[in-house]
């Protein structure tokens, strides 16, 4: 059976119709203590589709519910690392949707870990269902500091989780039409974005990503509106459960920013 089950679809995409923004900067000092902001953005659609499934499975009253809720903010610090606690959490509303943007700091970035799945919104899925849930992603950083007095990080990425065979002969597994898939991956897709990337406090010597903005070094980009545009691509990623092992297919197609390596090295001059 070919399954719906594409890592880059991502848990909330997964959980509920429509699909949302999701983008993380990391800003890191040469001592190893920085922030991360995460922004998350719905667009008014999405909203509205949420909320109208969340009040179909007993949530609550659906025009009050928030996908994007300050106590999933904090509650997700226990899931970043050592040393990460929460600082803010601000509502916003613009013209691409309703979100939160959220700032957490840290004290040594060797022990922050970062997922590069974005967090679902909460309390949109279903009880049991039968959709998967992309699984954790954690990209861990190490910063030392060179004899010239320069600072060195190494941000590794996961390695690409293996895809197993389907189980033809078990029951339920009849397998849906390719063009059904599609349908519904666009579905899914349209209008995703996901961003993540590192800026040091200083200024940046030598990188080995090619994705370089004056301080800031782009780790992903991937707007999924330039993936609808590319059917075979499509295909391609169907069935992959990693963004991992999707990198692969993602690098040639327009539009998005992917590292292939393994690691990514950002050595930088300390801000004065």
């Amino acid at each position: 059976m070919k399954k719906l089950s594409l890592g880059l679809v991502c848990a909330a995409c997964l959980t509920f119709v429509g699909c949302f923004q999701s983008s993380t900067l990391l800003k890191i000092n040469a001592d190893g203590s920085g922030t991360i902001e995460e922004t998350m953005l719905m667009t008014q659609a999405a909203l509205a589709q949420f909320q109208q499934m969340a009040g179909a499975f007993g949530k609550g009253d659906a025009k009050d519910l928030n996908p994007f809720s300050e106590d999933q903010a904090k509650n997700a610090v226990k899931d970043m690392g050592e040393g990460v606690t929460f600082v803010s959490s601000t509502p916003i509303k613009t013209a691409a949707g309703e979100g939160r943007k959220i700032i957490y700091a840290f004290t040594d970035i060797n022990r922050v870990q970062v997922n590069q799945q974005p967090t679902p919104p909460a309390g949109g899925g279903a009880s049991g269902s039968s959709m998967e849930a992309a699984p954790k992603e954690d990209l861990h950083f190490a910063l030392t500091h060179l004899p010239n007095g320069d600072a060195l990080l190494k941000v590794t990425f996961p390695k690409p989780k293996e895809t197993p065979a389907a189980d033809e002969d078990k029951p339920g597994n009849a397998e849906m039409p390719e063009a059904a898939q599609m349908a519904m991956m666009q579905q899914f897709m349209a209008g995703m974005k996901i961003a993540m990337a590192v800026q040091p406090s200083g200024r940046i010597v030598h990188t080995n990503s090619q994705y370089v903005q004056g301080n800031t070094v782009t780790l992903l980009e991937v707007d999924f509106d330039q993936l609808l545009k590319d059917p075979e691509a499509m295909k391609k990623l169907q069935g992959l459960k990693s963004l991992e092992a999707s990198k692969a297919v993602l690098k040639d197609v327009p539009g998005i920013k992917v590292n292939p390596a393994s690691e990514v090295t950002i050595e930088f001059t300390p801000g004065k």
